[in-house]
């Protein structure tokens, strides 16, 4: 990530592209970063740490149940 980060930059910085350094644009990406990338892995550390396999295998094997439900949802919701 922080190399990609840097290539970015790099690029950004090369281009001359014109970027808001504002404080409200930095703080907006700081929260991004968070939500993107610290919270799945916090999240799967503690399921792992609380789930047992019997219920993780039974949770993997419902998705493609779960997103056939949503899926429904999601275009009766579409329809209206």
């Amino acid at each position: 990530m922080a190399i990609g980060a840097f290539f970015l930059l790099a690029y950004v910085l090369m281009k001359k592209t014109a970027f808001d350094w504002s404080a409200e644009t930095i703080v907006t990406l700081i929260i991004m970063a968070l939500l993107n990338n610290v919270v799945p892995f916090l999240l799967i550390t503690i399921g792992q740490h609380t789930t047992t396999g019997g219920l993780a295998s039974i949770l993997n094997a419902n998705t493609a149940f779960v997103m056939i439900v949503l899926a429904v949802s999601a275009c009766a919701a579409l329809k209206h």
